[in-house]
């Protein structure tokens, strides 16, 4: 049976999100920038801003100038994540087979090989496919293909618009032939060059020397050109679904105190953050579930604003949630599960340099230990130089917890990685002895 690979690509992802959080913004001309200021570059507009000359590229300010109901807002890379992730999920459950592209949030391609048996022709899967993403909602393009650039190619060509099946590779390579350059994601200066010269498709693409690609304009649009001629091939690569951080406490007592029970979750929480940050992914969404002493449960999700692995807020949450709660029997069991989506540099960072410990916190409670037991209360072991095990340590009076002081390694060790994607590496040199 001849493999097949289907590429759906939703276009101008960022402008669905946006336009997806503002409903109302439909029918008027809308941008999204990098930044809310007049400085802030537009990435990617609707057709009518596109109408009212606004670009890609430009200013905030002065595409204001030429759309004054124009309406912009940035997009950060958390809500694409989450965007992507929404969209994986989806397709799961039509291929298990589904690789996200990592340049390009949006596209994706989608093993149909074997889908005959399962469906009724794939005409049907792939129009199942869009109606299944229109109701999220999102528009979407199926492509159906032979090969990873011909099925990418013409779906972009398509903008979103429909669905469609090829029947053999002759087909789809006649079609991918007339694809403008500008669909498949070359640099813009190098795009403008190459149509000076006369080369506006990819068949007029493909047919350039590769050498010369790479002498004239660099090794980007080299590995393009190597794309399009299918001398670089790509194996699909399904990215692995995640599964949810689970965790579950069985409670010695019959617990009716919400408040309580908050802090009870607290320690939870605090575990499912600290596995988040080690997968490198920030807390989406948690579900806590409490078991009840009559055999039944409630169940109630708690979303942050924006993905997070910061605990004080989070809790915050739990707490005002708990409180709203109003329960007919006490707690017995208390799971919580957490959603987690790919977390930003930064806040890997603050989460591994945030210290566990609070230092002012500790330092009270040795003082209500030393009013109520005595100033010989608090005490830290120091070493003696001494022969016998027993002697080798004396006791000696602590008046504050001192800070952590750790050794500063000046070359970390060597760690092999075995990582769950593999990784292309890069070709090797032509001359490479």
């Amino acid at each position: 049976m001849t493999s097949r690979l289907a590429c759906v690509d939703v276009p101008a992802l960022p402008l669905q999100l946006l336009l997806r959080h503002h409903p109302d913004w439909h029918g008027l001309p809308v941008a999204v920038v990098d930044a809310d200021k007049p400085q802030g570059l537009i990435g990617w507009v609707n057709g009518k801003a596109r109408d009212a000359g606004v670009l890609p590229g430009m200013r905030y300010g002065a595409a204001l100038a030429l759309a004054r109901d124009l309406r912009a807002a940035p997009v950060g890379a958390a809500a694409i994540a989450a965007g992507v992730e929404e969209l994986t999920v989806q397709l799961r459950l039509w291929s298990p087979g589904v690789e996200p592209c990592a340049d390009e949030p949006g596209v994706f391609w989608v093993d149909a090989s074997g889908l005959q048996v399962v469906f009724p022709s794939l005409d049907a899967w792939a129009d199942d496919i869009r109606a299944a993403l229109a109701l999220l909602p999102y528009r979407a393009a199926v492509v159906v293909g032979f090969s990873r650039f011909g099925s990418y190619a013409l779906a972009k060509a398509l903008h979103g618009r429909r669905a469609t099946v090829l029947a053999d590779h002759a087909r789809e390579d006649a079609l991918v032939q007339r694809v403008p350059l500008s669909l498949i994601g070359l640099p813009t200066k190098t795009r403008d060059a190459l149509q000076q010269l006369g080369v506006r498709h990819v068949g007029d693409f493909r047919r350039l020397p590769a050498a010369g690609i790479l002498r004239r304009f660099g090794p980007e649009a080299h590995r393009l050109h190597r794309f399009a001629s299918g001398d670089l091939y790509q194996p699909l690569q399904p990215s692995l679904p995640t599964e949810p951080i689970r965790l579950e406490l069985a409670l010695d007592y019959r617990e009716e105190d919400l408040t309580r029970l908050a802090f009870v979750i607290k320690q939870l929480v605090d575990q499912l953050l600290a596995r988040l940050a080690q997968q490198g992914e920030a807390l989406h969404e948690l579900i806590v579930t409490l078991g009840l002493d009559d055999g039944t449960s409630r169940e109630t999700a708690i979303r942050p604003a924006e993905p997070t692995l910061v605990s004080p807020p989070l809790i915050e949450l739990v707490r005002l949630r708990m409180e709203a709660l109003k329960l007919t029997q006490p707690v017995i069991s208390v799971t919580v599960l957490a959603h987690g989506l790919p977390a930003t540099q930064e806040q890997l960072q603050l989460f591994a340099e945030a210290p566990r410990r609070d230092r002012a916190a500790a330092n009270r409670a040795f003082a209500r230990l030393r009013a109520t037991f005595g100033d010989d209360c608090v005490v830290r072991a120091v070493p003696q130089d001494r022969h016998l095990p027993e002697a080798s340590f004396g006791w000696e009076p602590l008046a504050k917890l001192p800070a952590a002081q750790p050794r500063t390694v000046a070359q970390g060790p060597l760690i092999r990685r075995i990582l769950a994607k593999p990784v292309l590496l890069p070709p090797n040199p032509r001359h490479d002895p």
